[in-house]
């Protein structure tokens, strides 16, 4: 059984995942836009019973200051290779997109500026995790538009590639 969400009426991505290794499936749901912003909510399983909200994303945003960031894609994956879940959020309203470091124990901190992989300020509309380079390292892709196109990463493309080095870097 899920908590009630319905002071999140507009959410757009969401993922399971086993994110503070348990061996239950928990569940990373985005908030997204409406009548405002909507925060971003990490729901453990209590052992196949039902969930728990164990966190909610604070206001955050960058550009829109005093709100959350909104979500439009949540990608589970381990960035840092060190066997746990971390969380890729493409977000929308040219915020920068957020990577959720987890601990292993579903407590969550947001390095996507020290990673190199927060600084696209678009409309991220979709992001995809995978070996881009063959070199063994996740990557993300990430898909954008803007308004205006000179405000996009890379003067008006339409998506961008961040690579991941031998560090839990992004390029």
């Amino acid at each position: 059984m899920l908590p009630n969400l319905d002071h999140l009426p507009s959410r757009l991505g969401s993922s399971f995942g086993d994110f503070n290794g348990d061996g239950f499936l928990d569940l990373y749901v985005g908030g997204y836009e409406g009548n405002g912003y909507y925060p971003d909510v990490l729901m453990l399983n209590n052992a196949g019973q039902s969930f728990s909200i164990a966190w909610t994303q604070g206001n955050d945003a960058v550009i829109t200051v005093g709100n959350p960031r909104p979500a439009r894609g949540v990608h589970p994956f381990d960035y840092d290779e060190d066997g746990d879940l971390d969380i890729y959020v493409s977000n929308y309203r040219i915020e920068t997109n957020a990577l959720w470091q987890n601990d292993g124990n579903g407590n969550i901190t947001d390095v996507g500026g020290p990673t190199g992989s927060d600084n696209f300020l678009s409309h991220t509309i979709g992001s995809s995790i995978g070996d881009i380079d063959s070199d063994g390292h996740l990557d993300i892709f990430v898909g954008n538009f803007s308004h205006p196109q000179a405000n996009q990463k890379g003067g008006g493309n339409s998506c961008a590639i961040r690579a991941r080095t031998q560090d839990p870097i992004f390029s």
